[in-house]
């Protein structure tokens, strides 16, 4: 699979994300990490309360991630233990 270039990675990052904090997709075709990033979505436990600042905080966290290199953005439950946010995972 050939990999998009840093800077389409997080535009369409940035796409994914507002999507998700706006609480819909109006699309039907994702790329594998999108997918990846929504079932990790659906298993972390987020209070309604701190949904859209962890959100928020997560964006930013993956935009430095790609600037600095990485070619894929990073799932939420990953960020969640790099920066010892309390997680829970449904059962």
């Amino acid at each position: 699979m050939l990999l998009a270039d840093p800077e389409t990675t997080l535009l369409r990052f940035n796409r994914f994300m507002n999507e998700i904090m706006r609480g819909s997709t109006n699309r039907n075709s994702f790329l594998p990490w999108e997918i990846e990033i929504l079932l990790d979505l659906d298993g972390c436990d987020l209070s309604p309360t701190r949904r859209l600042d962890l959100l928020r905080r997560y964006r930013k966290a993956v935009q430095r991630d790609i600037e600095r290199g990485a070619e894929t953005p990073l799932r939420l439950s990953d960020y969640m233990a790099r920066n010892g946010s309390s997680r829970r995972r449904k059962s």
